[in-house]
């Protein structure tokens, strides 16, 4: 009776047309927030949030058929002292041209405490992602909704004396 029963099979041995199919389920459910830490000892580190991350990272073949999948498909939130360092490394890392990138990328500005936007925000930094959404069309950036958006871009503006 179980002589009838077909041998499980792997997510390898599908065909590329179905592992697409499963791809295009394993979505994030909302937006991953990244917190960067520089500590000098190993931390217990938090659950994270991002259920299918870890396929990325199962073998070289799921890595390159998958990973521009869920880079497309998934929401990062970085804090915008780290956008350098995040864009370097995941976004645009050695090789990567900017035509290939792809990536939905929301960049929190910090919490107002009455000093001037010059003072806590790296205006560069802001500069340089606007450069970076100019020559990588399917990068997406949004900044976050908080009290230095309009005097970030009125700073920008009167700096660069350029529309926005």
């Amino acid at each position: 009776m179980h002589d009838n029963v077909a041998p499980p099979t792997g997510l390898l041995e599908l065909p590329g047309e179905l592992r697409n199919r499963i791809y295009d389920f394993a979505q994030e459910s909302g937006q991953v927030r990244l917190v960067y830490k520089l500590t000098l000892h190993h931390e217990q580190v938090e659950q994270t949030s991002r259920q299918f991350f870890g396929l990325t990272q199962v073998c070289r073949k799921l890595r390159v058929e998958y990973l521009p999948i869920y880079n497309a498909q998934t929401n990062v939130s970085i804090d915008c002292l780290h956008t350098a360092s995040y864009v370097d490394t995941f976004i645009l890392p050695a090789g990567v041209e900017p035509e290939q990138a792809r990536r939905n990328l929301i960049v929190r500005t910090p919490a107002y405490h009455g000093e001037s936007v010059e003072q806590r925000v790296p205006t560069q930094a802001i500069i340089d992602l606007i450069a970076l959404s100019k020559k990588a069309p399917q990068v997406t950036i949004k900044f976050d909704k908080s009290a230095w958006l309009v005097p970030l871009l009125c700073t920008l503006k009167r700096r660069y004396r350029t529309p926005l």
